[in-house]
């Protein structure tokens, strides 16, 4: 029980999201193309070190981007690319945690207050309700704004999915 956590923590930052990659389907270059508009990919080339390729576009017959050390344009035919990488799709972990730390504040010194029912063993009015429910919300709220984040910072992958033997010739 005491590496359930650690295994939660495990899984929600060690996932890669790995989706197949067919080059030859219109949706599927559209979304990869896209997707680079926002963020710089990694690409695997046949017989090629992964490559960075900004400006990456996709196309039926060939895949371009622009090479960051010339600064000229690059061009492969699409069947020799073999997998895009996208390494993180959420640039502000940070921001996650504060976003959900103060509404988790907000929400939960609203619930403290409102939800006072009379002095009892832990508080005695509504603003002790209040500090007490916020707080909690708090913790609740950065832990989940931050899971949330760190989940969103799994790399995204499209594969070209490897030949089968019913595939070769």
């Amino acid at each position: 029980m005491q590496r359930l956590p650690f295994v939660a923590l495990v899984l929600l930052v060690g996932c890669t999201y790995t989706r197949p990659l067919d080059l030859g389907a219109p949706a599927d270059r559209q979304r990869v193309t896209q997707r680079a508009g926002q963020q710089t990919p990694v690409i695997v080339v046949s017989g090629r070190a992964p490559i960075q390729a900004p400006l990456l576009s996709v196309g039926a017959d060939s895949t371009t981007w622009i090479d960051p050390d010339t600064r000229q344009p690059v061009s492969v035919a699409s069947s020799e690319v073999n997998e895009v990488r996208f390494p993180t799709s959420h640039p502000r972990p940070a921001r996650a945690f504060w976003q959900g730390l103060v509404g988790g504040v907000v929400v939960g010194a609203a619930i403290g207050y409102i939800g006072y029912d009379g002095p009892g063993w832990i508080v005695s009015s509504h603003a002790e309700s209040a500090a007490v429910m916020g707080t909690a919300g708090a913790i609740l709220g950065g832990g989940v704004g931050g899971l949330i984040s760190l989940d969103r910072m799994s790399p995204e992958t499209y594969t070209r999915p490897s030949p089968t033997p019913r595939d070769l010739p």
